[in-house]
């Protein structure tokens, strides 16, 4: 009988699998084109493994599929209204609670659907929704680190101002990278450990001022190498952060460790092989569960809506001349052509004899202005974040160095708004437009140039970058 319910439970598994389809495409693509995204099959190697691990013959676990049903049913209900980050979540969420149950646990496993969301391609857009509150508060919390070791340091945005000359915290500081790891690292022990879904929240919430706080004092030992104050070699900046993550790793070892010693956590080891309760009759459950998979599998034709429709009524037409030169325009290439017909504005392609200019005019703030270093990745180009660039006007660009087709380039970009002001990264013009402190519509300039031998900045450099490897 067990083993008939455990076959019953991994067809319902793959039941999932199958009425998830879109959710399985779409993670292909992303994982493919989106460089960046492809350590998200570290997270689903893990998960996998972590799956056959302490697996036994459930017992009345088809009482339980109702948790699973649950969510599918949302799915299907919120199918035309998330993004699919959103339905990709509760799909993972819905087949790692199935999964639980096919492994003999009466409730759901919260360390193996850490695992599971945690195997979502969607680092990149963290770091552009994220990326710049997080830098903020690490800039933040840095400058009273540094005063107590003497130095005079104040803060201007996501720099830090020492001696007349600022250091800014850039993207890779914004610890989007290292909270991810840390992620895996801690639900990989909660998994093993067995931890109850309390005590995996507790640990979750203290693992994440950890690894704040961890990215916090990172940030502090660069700012000494980057102000000049410790001329050191440039592979120790690799060196600090894996010194400070190992500390992590082992702080968050022994917190689990602690959290799994307690008195409940015990009992949670000792009877999760025990006969689930509750969750009302087999036969209900089971035909809960099969509407339920119905139910999702036929969304797929809905369509969602996330950007507001655009008004592009008032273009004022593409400009002429960029910094002395004259703009001729150019085809737009097959990438950048797939991007314009959803679009909330428009997109050009310019050269000025010398330098080749992507120009985008936007109506409202949207996650399709990617980054340039986003595009350039999907290209599979390296990427080696650079000093901001001041131009003549004094205003700053976001400044990167990559290779193609044999030619080293330099790729800066900015964002201004319709009052004037500028941005050198996308996250921050993104917090600024959505939350009203911007008056659109904008445009998003990217500037392609080949990079001269011996001139990696350009002539006017800007500040020291903390984190720029």
């Amino acid at each position: 009988m067990k083993k008939l319910e455990g076959n019953l439970l991994a067809a319902a598994c793959l039941a999932q699998v199958v009425v998830f389809w879109p959710v399985w495409r779409w993670y292909a693509a992303r994982t493919i084109a989106t460089r960046g995204d492809e350590y998200a099959l570290v997270a689903v190697v893990i998960a996998i493994v972590a799956c056959f691990v302490g697996r036994c013959f459930p017992c009345n676990a088809l009482r339980q599929l109702w948790i699973p049903s649950l969510v599918l049913v949302l799915y299907a209900v919120l199918y035309g209204v998330l993004p699919m980050e959103g339905r990709a979540g509760l799909a993972l969420l819905s087949l790692s609670a199935t999964v639980s149950l096919w492994r003999g646990r009466r409730v759901p496993e919260p360390g193996l659907a850490g695992l599971f969301v945690l195997a979502l391609p969607v680092i990149p857009s963290l770091q552009f929704v994220f990326g710049y509150p997080l830098r903020v508060i690490v800039t933040v919390c840095t400058v009273p680190i540094l005063r107590l070791g003497g130095l005079d340091v104040a803060r201007s945005g996501t720099a830090l101002l020492w001696g007349g000359q600022p250091v800014l915290v850039d993207a890779p500081c914004s610890g989007i990278r290292m909270l991810w790891v840390g992620g895996v690292f801690f639900c990989l022990l909660a998994q093993l450990r067995g931890l109850s879904i309390y005590r995996t929240i507790l640990g979750g919430m203290l693992a994440g001022v950890a690894i704040l706080a961890a990215n916090i004092l990172r940030t502090a030992c660069l700012f000494y190498m980057e102000s000049g104050l410790l001329p050191v070699p440039e592979f120790l900046h690799t060196a600090v952060g894996l010194v400070v993550f190992l500390f992590l790793a082992l702080g968050l070892s022994l917190a689990v460790h602690k959290l799994g010693a307690w008195t409940g956590a015990r009992v949670d080891r000792r009877s999760r092989w025990a006969p689930a309760t509750g969750g009302g009759s087999i036969g209900i459950c089971v035909l809960g569960f099969v509407v339920a998979c119905l139910a999702a599998a036929g969304r797929p034709g809905a369509q969602a809506r996330f950007d507001r429709v655009p008004d592009r009524s008032d273009f004022p037409g593409w400009p002429s001349r960029r910094e002395g030169r004259v703009l001729e325009k150019q085809p737009l290439t097959a990438r950048e052509a797939r991007l314009a017909g959803s679009f909330p504005g428009y997109i050009a392609r310019f050269s000025d004899g010398h330098r080749e200019w992507i120009l985008k005019w936007v109506t409202v703030p949207t996650r399709k202005l990617h980054p340039a270093a986003d595009c350039f990745r999907a290209m599979g180009a390296p990427i080696k974040p650079r000093p901001v660039y001041i131009d003549s006007d004094g205003n700053g660009w976001g400044v990167f160095v990559t290779e193609q087709d044999g030619r080293r380039l330099r790729v800066r970009e900015q964002f201004r708004d319709a009052d004037g002001r500028t941005w050198s990264d996308v996250s921050a013009w993104f917090w600024a437009a959505s939350l009203g402190n911007s008056r659109g519509p904008w445009w998003a300039t990217v500037v392609v140039e080949p990079l001269q031998a011996g001139n990696d900045t350009g002539r006017h450099a800007g500040p020291a970058v903390v984190g720029g490897g």
